[in-house]
């Protein structure tokens, strides 16, 4: 494969056009993060991948979230359950994360119809245009 050129680089993210109109999202470091053969489409997985869309949102401490607990919802078998914990920033809901009986482990974290699987307050924030602040 032969890359005509680097179209744009940002956080060690490289997004480089083919010699067949192709467009691949890099690392630097040699890891590949995606291909397309629509340039907006790459420009966007490049933003994503780079963390550069989220370097405009407004930063939050985690401390600043808040989680209510939902009630364990039984499901009758075999005393399995599940709840949905609801999570607040400055009193709007955000998001929540669905959890399950240790009987049935898994983690479901929601933002309006969106969903992925597992424990991502990252995402949360990010879905909603904030950003987690990093601890140093």
């Amino acid at each position: 494969m032969k890359f005509s050129k680097t179209l744009m680089e940002k956080n060690g993210w490289r997004l480089m056009e083919d010699n067949e109109k192709g467009f691949w999202v890099m690392s630097t470091c040699g890891l590949f993060g995606g291909f397309t053969t629509n340039q907006k489409a790459a420009e966007d997985l490049l933003m994503d991948r780079s963390g550069a869309r989220e370097e405009g949102f407004p930063a939050v401490k985690e401390d600043d979230v808040k989680v209510v607990r939902g009630n364990q919802i039984p499901l009758g078998i075999g005393g399995k359950w599940y709840r949905v914990d609801t999570f607040y920033l400055n009193g709007k809901t955000i998001g929540q994360v669905q959890v399950r009986s240790k009987a049935t482990p898994k983690v479901i974290t929601k933002v309006k119809d969106k969903a992925c699987i597992g424990y991502d307050l990252k995402w949360m924030l990010r879905e909603n245009g904030f950003r987690l602040q990093s601890v140093s």
